[in-house]
């Protein structure tokens, strides 16, 4: 296509012949109702040669979206929470984020491995949906209160404790963000308050 298009290309008046391209597409050469009676090229065009006009351009076969499931700690210690970088490939890269786990079976061995403490509470929240055009993401986040004060973890991995309602300092991703918010203003996060198990 591109070797098409630079040997019909005119070295001068580039712009004009580009500009007549985009009329013949818009106002002649249209899907559903070619005008080729008005085409120039239609004696070069082969689709009008086979009579198959309203064939082209064929329409882009549509792909089936991935599915993904996650679970997001939300990891409180008194009124702050626990935001963590993810690395720099994949979903949201270099970008902080509530940490995975891949069930909730996981999370105390979680805990008491990254912060040496254990969970004093563990509560399933409702689940979040965000969709990326290649991709739906099911979002299932739990609060977890830590019974101690937890470990430094910011020399293992780089880590933030965040007051929500204060100004965050780092980038975090426009649905984590949005999730810190909407449970800021459930009352979930940002209170001293201790959940009770459901």
């Amino acid at each position: 296509l591109w070797n098409l298009a630079e040997r019909n290309t005119p070295r001068s008046r580039g712009a004009d012949y580009t500009q007549g391209i985009m009329d013949l597409g818009a106002m002649v050469c249209t899907r559903r109702r070619p005008h080729c009676d008005q085409c120039p090229l239609r004696d070069d065009c082969l689709a009008h040669t086979a009579e198959r006009e309203t064939a082209y351009p064929e329409r882009k076969a549509k792909t089936e979206k991935a599915h993904k499931s996650t679970n997001m700690l939300v990891v409180r210690y008194g009124s702050k929470i626990y935001l963590e970088k993810r690395p720099e490939g994949g979903i949201w890269g270099g970008l902080y984020s509530f940490p995975e786990v891949k069930s909730k079976d996981h999370i105390p061995l979680w805990i008491k491995t990254t912060f040496k403490s254990s969970p004093s509470d563990i509560t399933a929240l409702a689940e979040v949906k965000h969709s990326f055009t290649h991709l739906d993401l099911d979002i299932q986040p739990f609060v977890v209160w830590l019974k101690e004060e937890p470990a430094d973890t910011s020399r293992e991995t780089a880590s933030i404790w965040h007051e929500p309602g204060s100004l965050l300092n780092v980038g975090v991703a426009a649905p984590i963000s949005g999730l810190i918010q909407t449970l800021t203003t459930a009352g979930c996060i940002g209170s001293k308050v201790v959940l009770l198990s459901a």
